[in-house]
Parts: C-alpha cells; structure tokens; sequence
C-alpha cells in the first residue's frame, strides 16, 4: 500500500470545489444519515487507480463488484425502524418496571429525610442508600448496550439513538420529581453553559433541552458499531457526530466504532 502526503496547496482547492455547486455554496446539513448511506454506497463502486506515483497522475476506476464483495447494501428506513423497535421495545420494557420500583425508594427515602427527629448517623445512612439507589436509577436506564457488527454508514445505530432516547424521556418525564438522571441532564446543561461563559459566549437555557442531552448522553453510553471497511467507520461517525450535535458541547467525546481485519 502507497501513502501519498497532500500539501495545503493542493488540498484546498478541493475541499474548496466539494463545498460548491455551480459556484454556489452547499448547505450539508441538510444531508441525513439515509443520504450518507447512498454516498458511501457509490463511493464503494470507485477505486483510485495511481497512474505516476512520481507525477501523482490518477483516476478513478468503477468496480461495481466492490460493493458486492463486501457485503454493502443500504437497508430501506422502514424496515430499520421496525428491527430496531422490535428489539429494543422489549428490553426497555424490563427497564421501564425496574426504574419505577427503583423510584418509588428513592422518593421514600427523600420522605423519610424531611424527619427533624433523625440523628446524625441514621440521616448519613440514609443518604448513602439514596445514592446508591441514584447510582443503580442512572444505571438501570443508561447500561444498554447497542451494537450494530456490520454498521455500514451507521444508518441502524443512528436510528437506535433515536428510538433510545425518545423512550427515555417517556420514561423520565413519568418521574419529574427526584429523578437522577433528569437531574444529571441538569448538571450536564450547567456545566456546558458555565463553559461557554468562560470563553465569553452567552446562549439562551432553552437551546439545551433535555432530550437533546439525552441523545448525547444515549450516544456517549450506549453506541457501539463495528465494520469491515474503514470508509464505513469513518462515514458511521461523522453521521452520529452531526446526529448528537449540542450547541456549546464539543464532538470530541468517545464513539466505541472501529474497523476489524479477517486474519
């Protein structure tokens, strides 16, 4: 395998021509997941062919069996919403009774702390149990783990997101009152705002609404994706990034998404 270096002089009249159309500039936030999946679609029907490795003269070459080879095909988006929510639905359901008997303690134990009469030791206690109970609440909701073993352009895992977080903030907004992970939704809004303070930027609370952090938080604790092709690993992870987009929160957090290799 050849690997080539690229100075800024040659790289940036391309990237420059990728973002215009008849000289006009291209809007890609429009393009969606399903929009992705065709692109890398075509793009496993061409391969660079080097023509003067001194001269660096090249061209591209269709291989429309490429996309044979290796097992590439975009799944229609209806029948990934059906697989999805057949799979998750039932898991969710277990999750759904557990964090409620999970709920139903923790705001007994938030009664049983408005007592005036407790001591010190009996109010330490009680106070350990109710972050253990937080801790199992946060756990039992946000532990799923979804992974995708041939992700394609992550078209499956974007829509897992989704489906996740919609049926998350169902469950959590049953339980508005002591719920840990509306209130770690909270801190989470708190701390990105006081970030962007920091560095002189004000935005208004409202950008930051609870289920937007809750799809980033979906994507940070729940996401794994693996592919053959490191084109699809690559593509997989720009569609989440965009996905989970958060005004004032960086892209830089950790996707479980790589590329294997058949030994």
């Amino acid at each position: 395998m050849y690997r080539f270096k690229l100075s800024d002089a040659v790289l940036a009249p391309v990237l420059d021509r990728l973002a215009r159309f008849e000289e006009q500039p291209i809007d890609y936030s429009f393009l969606g997941v399903r929009q992705l999946g065709s692109i890398y679609e075509g793009l496993l029907e061409y391969k660079v062919i080097i023509d003067d490795r001194v001269t660096g003269k090249a061209h591209l070459e269709n291989d429309k069996g490429e996309r044979k080879a290796t097992g590439s095909y975009y799944t229609p988006d209806y029948i990934v919403k059906y697989i999805v929510s057949h799979t998750l639905k039932p898991i969710l359901e277990q999750r759904q009774a557990r964090f409620g008997e999970l709920m139903g303690q923790i705001n007994t134990v938030h009664h049983q702390l408005q007592d005036q009469r407790l001591g010190v030791q009996s109010r330490q206690g009680l106070q350990r149990d109710l972050q253990r109970l937080e801790r199992e609440a946060q756990k039992t909701l946000l532990d799923i783990k979804v992974c995708d073993p041939a992700m394609g352009s992550g078209h499956f895992l974007v829509e897992a997101v989704d489906y996740l977080t919609d049926e998350l903030i169902q469950i959590l907004t049953t339980y508005p009152d002591h719920n840990p992970v509306l209130k770690m939704l909270d801190e989470t809004r708190q701390s990105i705002l006081e970030n962007l303070q920091q560095q002189g930027i004000k935005i208004s609370p409202d950008k930051l609404e609870p289920t937007q952090l809750l799809q980033r938080v979906v994507m940070k604790r729940c996401i794994y994706g693996v592919d053959l092709n490191p084109m699809a690993v690559e593509l997989a992870k720009v569609s989440l990034w965009l996905h989970s987009f958060t005004v004032g929160a960086p892209l830089s957090f950790w996707i479980i998404i790589c590329a294997v290799e058949i030994l």
